[in-house]
């Protein structure tokens, strides 16, 4: 389940890679078409993150995925302040990581769209998981704070938003 998570926040040029291994550990060929990973075997948050990276590769192509210095192992994530859903103003990259405590940062297009809200409610399903690990959620998406906060409240959501408007910090990261 956390492999399947942090596919949907891995690059373009590791997606395929990773989607081929899931692929292979649930008994399907590597080569196997998109409707076949997600309909023979490969469910629950995996099978949600194999969608979320299947629409990525549909809707970038390579030259978008080249105009944008992705980040790399061993190099400093970039650096961000950004709104929250909990109206305590900002949070910056320093506040997520000063208490020692892993981060899945997952970038979204959207609050309250189908595959949006389906993602949501799987690392919601699986948060005492991460917590166990010492990690924690925070989801980024190009929504006014005001729209994911209400977005937090109607999924339950027990993890907060950061707003991305105009998608500068999302590019840096390579959603």
């Amino acid at each position: 389940s956390t492999l399947a998570h942090f596919i949907c926040t891995m690059t373009l040029r590791t997606c395929a890679a990773l989607l081929a291994l899931i692929a292979a550990t649930n008994g399907l060929a590597p080569e196997c078409s998109r409707r076949a990973f997600l309909t023979k075997g490969v469910t629950g948050s995996v099978a949600t993150a194999a969608a979320s990276a299947s629409l990525i590769s549909q809707v970038s192509t390579p030259s978008e995925a080249r105009a944008v210095e992705l980040p790399t192992t061993g190099k400093s994530a970039p650096d961000f302040e950004l709104p929250n859903s909990r109206g305590e103003g900002s949070t910056s990259l320093r506040t997520l990581t000063k208490d020692g405590k892993w981060t899945v940062l997952y970038f979204y297009p959207g609050a309250f769209t189908t595959g949006c809200t389906m993602e949501a409610r799987n690392f919601q399903k699986d948060i005492d998981s991460y917590r166990k690990l010492n990690a924690q959620i925070v989801g980024v998406s190009v929504d006014p704070a005001e729209k994911n906060a209400q977005f937090c409240t109607s999924e339950g959501l027990d993890f907060y938003m950061l707003s991305d408007v105009g998608g500068g910090i999302s590019k840096k990261y390579g959603s």
